[in-house]
Protein backbone atom coordinates (compact mmCIF):
# COMPACT_ATOMS: atom_id res chain seq x y z
CA UNK A 1 0.00 0.00 0.00
CA UNK A 2 2.72 2.27 1.03
CA UNK A 3 4.31 1.74 -2.53
CA UNK A 4 1.97 2.37 -4.29
CA UNK A 5 0.92 5.81 -2.67
CA UNK A 6 4.94 6.77 -3.29
CA UNK A 7 4.14 5.58 -7.24
CA UNK A 8 1.19 7.73 -7.38
CA UNK A 9 3.10 10.63 -5.80
CA UNK A 10 5.97 10.46 -8.27
CA UNK A 11 4.16 10.32 -11.31
CA UNK A 12 2.44 12.82 -10.17
CA UNK A 13 5.08 14.79 -9.25
CA UNK A 14 6.39 14.02 -12.60
CA UNK A 15 4.16 15.05 -14.41
CA UNK A 16 3.16 18.38 -12.80
CA UNK A 17 7.41 19.48 -13.25
CA UNK A 18 8.01 17.87 -16.90
CA UNK A 19 4.73 18.29 -18.39
CA UNK A 20 3.37 21.30 -19.82
CA UNK A 21 -0.46 20.85 -20.43
CA UNK A 22 -0.41 24.16 -22.66
CA UNK A 23 -0.37 23.04 -26.23
CA UNK A 24 1.46 26.64 -27.36
CA UNK A 25 4.42 26.26 -25.27
CA UNK A 26 5.29 22.52 -26.59
CA UNK A 27 4.80 23.88 -30.43
CA UNK A 28 7.91 24.98 -31.55
CA UNK A 29 6.16 26.17 -35.12
CA UNK A 30 3.89 29.26 -35.85
CA UNK A 31 1.03 28.48 -38.12
CA UNK A 32 0.20 31.36 -41.11
CA UNK A 33 -1.79 31.32 -44.28
CA UNK A 34 -0.25 31.13 -47.45
CA UNK A 35 0.15 33.83 -50.10
CA UNK A 36 -1.21 31.48 -53.49
CA UNK A 37 -0.13 33.33 -56.42
CA UNK A 38 -1.75 31.16 -58.96
CA UNK A 39 -4.66 28.62 -59.90
CA UNK A 40 -4.52 25.82 -62.59
CA UNK A 41 -8.11 23.72 -63.11
CA UNK A 42 -9.91 22.72 -66.11
CA UNK A 43 -12.33 24.95 -67.96
CA UNK A 44 -15.01 22.59 -67.55
CA UNK A 45 -16.10 18.65 -65.96
CA UNK A 46 -18.97 16.88 -66.49
CA UNK A 47 -21.58 16.45 -63.01
CA UNK A 48 -20.43 13.50 -60.97
CA UNK A 49 -16.42 14.50 -61.46
CA UNK A 50 -14.27 16.14 -58.71
CA UNK A 51 -12.46 19.18 -59.64
CA UNK A 52 -8.71 18.85 -59.25
CA UNK A 53 -7.55 22.68 -58.33
CA UNK A 54 -3.64 22.95 -58.40
CA UNK A 55 -1.91 25.77 -56.06
CA UNK A 56 1.46 27.40 -56.84
CA UNK A 57 3.02 29.98 -54.12
CA UNK A 58 5.79 30.84 -52.08
CA UNK A 59 5.49 29.13 -48.93
CA UNK A 60 8.76 30.44 -47.13
CA UNK A 61 12.13 31.95 -47.20
CA UNK A 62 13.96 29.34 -45.81
CA UNK A 63 13.30 25.33 -45.18
CA UNK A 64 11.81 26.62 -41.77
CA UNK A 65 8.56 26.43 -43.44
CA UNK A 66 6.65 24.28 -45.05
CA UNK A 67 3.18 23.61 -46.25
CA UNK A 68 0.70 22.18 -43.76
CA UNK A 69 -2.91 21.85 -44.93
CA UNK A 70 -5.85 23.30 -46.52
CA UNK A 71 -8.92 24.97 -44.16
CA UNK A 72 -12.48 24.21 -46.27
CA UNK A 73 -15.86 25.37 -45.96
CA UNK A 74 -17.95 23.40 -49.07
CA UNK A 75 -21.07 24.09 -50.08
CA UNK A 76 -22.69 22.42 -53.66
CA UNK A 77 -21.61 25.71 -55.78
CA UNK A 78 -18.47 26.93 -53.95
CA UNK A 79 -15.53 25.99 -51.75
CA UNK A 80 -13.78 28.71 -49.34
CA UNK A 81 -10.32 27.77 -48.26
CA UNK A 82 -7.45 29.10 -46.67
CA UNK A 83 -3.91 27.30 -47.02
CA UNK A 84 -2.26 27.21 -44.11
CA UNK A 85 1.62 26.57 -43.55
CA UNK A 86 4.20 26.01 -40.40
CA UNK A 87 7.30 28.53 -40.13
CA UNK A 88 9.33 26.46 -37.43
CA UNK A 89 11.81 28.33 -34.85
CA UNK A 90 14.68 27.03 -35.41
CA UNK A 91 18.24 28.99 -34.86
CA UNK A 92 19.74 27.52 -38.40
CA UNK A 93 17.48 26.86 -41.51
CA UNK A 94 18.19 25.20 -44.39
CA UNK A 95 18.78 28.18 -47.49
CA UNK A 96 16.32 27.01 -49.49
CA UNK A 97 12.98 29.00 -51.00
CA UNK A 98 10.22 26.94 -50.20
CA UNK A 99 7.13 26.71 -52.68
CA UNK A 100 3.61 25.07 -53.47
CA UNK A 101 4.55 23.47 -56.75
CA UNK A 102 0.74 22.38 -57.92
CA UNK A 103 -0.13 21.38 -54.31
CA UNK A 104 -3.97 19.72 -54.99
CA UNK A 105 -6.94 20.68 -53.52
CA UNK A 106 -10.12 18.39 -54.82
CA UNK A 107 -13.78 18.74 -54.21
CA UNK A 108 -17.04 17.42 -55.90
CA UNK A 109 -19.36 19.62 -57.10
CA UNK A 110 -23.03 19.17 -55.81
CA UNK A 111 -25.10 20.61 -59.03
CA UNK A 112 -24.51 21.42 -62.38
CA UNK A 113 -23.53 25.08 -63.32
CA UNK A 114 -20.58 27.63 -61.98
CA UNK A 115 -18.00 25.94 -58.97
CA UNK A 116 -16.24 28.54 -57.52
CA UNK A 117 -13.18 28.60 -55.80
CA UNK A 118 -12.12 31.03 -53.21
CA UNK A 119 -9.15 31.04 -52.00
CA UNK A 120 -8.64 33.26 -48.63
CA UNK A 121 -4.96 34.96 -48.90
CA UNK A 122 -3.16 36.58 -46.08
CA UNK A 123 -3.49 39.89 -46.58
CA UNK A 124 -7.39 39.49 -46.57
CA UNK A 125 -8.05 39.75 -50.56
CA UNK A 126 -9.43 37.01 -52.28
CA UNK A 127 -7.98 34.81 -55.47
CA UNK A 128 -10.87 33.12 -57.19
CA UNK A 129 -11.06 30.75 -60.53
CA UNK A 130 -13.95 29.21 -61.72
CA UNK A 131 -15.02 25.56 -62.94
CA UNK A 132 -17.97 24.86 -65.59
CA UNK A 133 -20.08 21.75 -64.45
CA UNK A 134 -21.89 20.31 -67.22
Amino acid sequence: MKGSFFLLLTMFLFYTFNCSTSTESQKDYTEFKIKVDRIEAPQNINFGEKITFKLFGTVGRNGCYEYSHIYENVNIVKANIIVWGKHYHHDKCPTVMVYLEGEEYSVYPGQKGIFVLNIFQPDNTVISDTVFVQ
